[in-house]
């Protein structure tokens, strides 16, 4: 009879993560790590080849697309301390105050974007950090606008 072939059971290998750079290596050293798809895979018996089958995976070229198509989320946020978020947080502050003045509703700040293109004239980079809707003007008007207001009588 023919002897029983044993197959070498595979781990992660470095040169792995140097040839494809979405993937990492887990606490199992029989298991590797997709960072595009947020999912660990079984290297145990194919190795490379198990690799390479994950890549051609369906779900793992939808999530590649999806990546590469949407902003990343540092773009949406601005660093404290700059000069910049500074300049967010003072146009913020302008169309709450816009907002009070003139008696309008909370709702109305969502689309308070075109004020701020003609008060800054900016090419767009602070407008693109704004963040002011319902929940954020009424905790800016009752906690930093009514107190200053009260503090000035």
């Amino acid at each position: 009879s023919p002897k029983k072939k044993y197959r070498q059971m595979q781990r992660y290998r470095e040169e792995w993560g140097k040839q494809f750079s979405w993937l990492c290596k887990t606490e199992d050293p029989f298991k590797a790590c997709c960072t595009v798809c947020n999912k660990d895979f079984s290297i145990l018996h194919g190795g490379n080849y198990d690799v390479k089958q994950h890549a051609a995976g369906e779900m793992h070229i939808r999530n590649i697309k999806s990546k590469s198509s949407s902003q990343l989320i540092n773009t949406f946020f601005v660093p404290k301390g700059s000069s910049e978020g500074d300049k967010v947080t003072a146009a913020e502050l302008a169309t709450v105050y816009h907002t009070v003045k003139h008696n309008l509703s909370y709702s109305s700040m969502d689309c308070g974007v075109k004020l701020m293109q003609k008060i800054f004239n900016d090419s767009g980079s602070i407008e693109k950090k704004l963040s002011c809707g319902r929940t954020k003007v009424e905790s800016l008007v009752k906690n930093v606008l009514a107190p200053k207001a009260v503090s000035q009588v």
